[in-house]
This record gives C-alpha cells, sequence and structure tokens, in this order.
C-alpha cells in the first residue's frame, strides 16, 4: 500500500495520503468492499485523470512483475481507470 504514490488508511474519513511513489500514478484503496465503489467515484473525482486506482480487499493483495501487477488472495483486486471503468487484476 506505501509504495504507491497514494493510499487511503484504513478507518479515516478517506483521506488521501501521500506514499513512497515506487510505483507511480497508482491510488491503493485497502480493505475494499464492492458495496462501497461510492467511495471509487469520489477519489476519481479528486485525482488526476492518469492516476489509477487499485482497489484491495482485506483478504487479498498484488504483485508486480515485468511492470505488471498479478492479483493475490481470496478475492480479485480490482482496477478503476480515468472514466472509472473496473477491471480485475489478473492473478499469475
Amino acid at each position: 500500500m506505501v509504495l504507491a504514490s497514494w493510499m487511503i488508511l484504513p478507518g479515516t474519513d478517506d483521506a488521501i495520503h501521500i506514499g513512497l511513489g515506487l510505483l507511480p500514478d497508482l491510488l491503493v484503496l485497502p480493505h475494499y468492499q464492492q458495496e462501497r465503489d461510492d467511495v471509487v467515484t469520489t477519489l476519481r473525482e479528486r485525482v488526476a485523470a492518469d492516476v489509477t486506482i487499485l482497489a484491495l480487499p482485506a483478504c487479498s493483495g498484488v504483485m508486480t512483475s515485468d511492470d505488471r501487477l498479478f492479483s493475490l488472495g481470496g478475492q480479485d483486486c480490482w482496477r478503476y481507470d480515468a472514466t472509472g471503468e473496473r477491471t480485475a487484476v489478473p492473478r499469475e
């Protein structure tokens, strides 16, 4: 979570916090639940168009390999693009 450019800290008011920026143009939304898609919509309005929102359920995560993201864990992780379109992060 902290490796991305920005993150939302669980249990806060959905404030955007600065991360380390090792994964540029990425905002991580941890503890994601699909019934909270309104949070994604609000975040999409608050960040630049080139920022990807990565939604991670509590029991899942992602890893990188050759500049690609792969989903790991019990539930799918989701990527939201500039238009708000949601796509599943592929599993390796």
